[in-house]
Parts: structure tokens; C-alpha cells; sequence
């Protein structure tokens, strides 16, 4: 095939691939990769929403106490935490948490609330069920949001705290 066949075949592939979600067909689903992106958006749409709605109440927490208290001990531990939070890689943090503590092959710890491989549940069919087969994803995935937060929050805590008119009040 020339260059010339395929520059003219250009325009119609990028119309079926981004107008018609076109992606071809997944042999492995038996059905369009398209449908198989439609089916599987609500986990994502859950994982991305639950993630953010963790990370951010965590880190804002963590940085209430770590900026109230700050230079102790939780305040230490804190800042270790947020670092390795911050520092670590989400797949690779993923496995050790999958590796030490699931239900199969936990070796540290097996948690009975953890889901098991192929254990998503949709929400409309349990809700409890749904919960346990994404807290932990959640909890993964907003490692690192929630340290991050932590660390904007303390700072700001620390700021705030040290100004003129919260030193009157507190006299």
C-alpha cells in the first residue's frame, strides 16, 4: 500500500475511530472495543470520584493534626507517610497491597473486607457489596492526592497559626 493510499484513507479512519467510536472489535469480550469502553465507565467514573472524595479527606485530616500539632511525634509520622505517599508509584503500590493483604494470597495480613479478583459488584445490585469491592482501589489511588493535601493544608495551618491576631485571641 502507498503513502498516498493511506493519507486518503486517513480522513476516514479518524472519522469511525472519534465520531463513531469506531475501535474495532475486542476478541477477548467478543463484542467492539467501543461497547466495552461504554460498559466499564461507571467503575471508572466510581474509581475516580470515590479516589478523589478519599484523598482529599484524608489529606485535610492529616494536615488538621499535623499542623496543629506541629514538631510531634504524629506530625513526624505524618510527614514520612506523605512522602513515601508522594514518592511511591500507584501500580507498584497497588501490587505490595494486593501481595500483602488479600483475601488469596495475603501474606502479612488477610483482610476478610477486601474483595476478591473478579468480586466487583455493581452498585445497583449491592451496595455493601459494591463498597467492599472498592474501598480499597480508593484508598490506593488517593495515596497520593491525599499526601499532597497534607501537605498544603499543614502549611497553611502553619501559617495561619502563627499570625498576629490568632496569638491576641489565644491571650
Amino acid at each position: 500500500v502507498s503513502v498516498t493510499d493511506k493519507a486518503s484513507q486517513l480522513p476516514g479512519y479518524l472519522s469511525d475511530t472519534f465520531l463513531h467510536l469506531d475501535f474495532g472489535y475486542a476478541p477477548k469480550f467478543h463484542e467492539p472495543r467501543g461497547q466495552v469502553l461504554l460498559d466499564t465507565m461507571p467503575v471508572d467514573i466510581a474509581l475516580l470520584i470515590g479516589s478523589l472524595v478519599c484523598g482529599v479527606a484524608i489529606g485535610l485530616a492529616a494536615g488538621l493534626v499535623g499542623g496543629a500539632r506541629r514538631r510531634s511525634a504524629a506530625d513526624r509520622a505524618l510527614a514520612v507517610g506523605s512522602a513515601i505517599g508522594m514518592s511511591m508509584p500507584v501500580y507498584w503500590f497497588s501490587s505490595i497491597v494486593l501481595v500483602l493483604f488479600a483475601p488469596q494470597s495475603g501474606y502479612l495480613l488477610q483482610v476478610p473486607f477486601l474483595s476478591w479478583y473478579g468480586g466487583y459488584v455493581p452498585f445497583a445490585d449491592s451496595p455493601l457489596r459494591w463498597l467492599q469491592s472498592l474501598w480499597v482501589p480508593w484508598l490506593v489511588l488517593a495515596a497520593p492526592l491525599a499526601a499532597m493535601v497534607y501537605r498544603m493544608t499543614r502549611a497553611s495551618l502553619a501559617e495561619v497559626v502563627s499570625e498576629d491576631f490568632i496569638r491576641t485571641a489565644r491571650a
